[in-house]
């Protein structure tokens, strides 16, 4: 069988520095419960309120190799182009991972 996907890109979030390196992100519902069926088809809530599957939070840890800092952004998932609502910074470097987590050796069971 062949396959053919058609893709539209419909929003987009960039980086103002090119020394800036975002983490996988992560989508968190603003509410909680059951979620609607995929391709955008709205859903209802409690008391009948109608939502959208897109509604909901991107976090995404970004670091920021010119300060050695991460902070950890917030985009509403509604309208990425806004960029984030909301900045929270980290006291340290946070190192980057993918699907996983460093840990110091002594965390390790053999």
């Amino acid at each position: 069988h062949t396959y053919t996907h058609t893709l539209k890109l419909i929003d987009s979030y960039s980086l103002n520095n090119t020394r800036q390196f975002l983490g996988e992100p992560l989508f968190v519902p603003k509410r909680p419960g059951p979620r609607p069926p995929q391709g955008g088809v709205n859903g209802s809530g409690p008391n009948g309120s109608v939502w959208r599957e897109d509604e909901g939070w991107v976090l995404a840890v970004c670091y920021n190799a010119e300060a050695n800092r991460s902070e950890l952004l917030v985009l509403d998932a509604t309208n990425l182009s806004a960029g984030p609502v909301c900045k929270l910074a980290a006291p340290v470097m946070l190192p980057m991972g993918f699907h996983g987590s460093f840990v110091h050796d002594t965390h390790t069971h053999t």
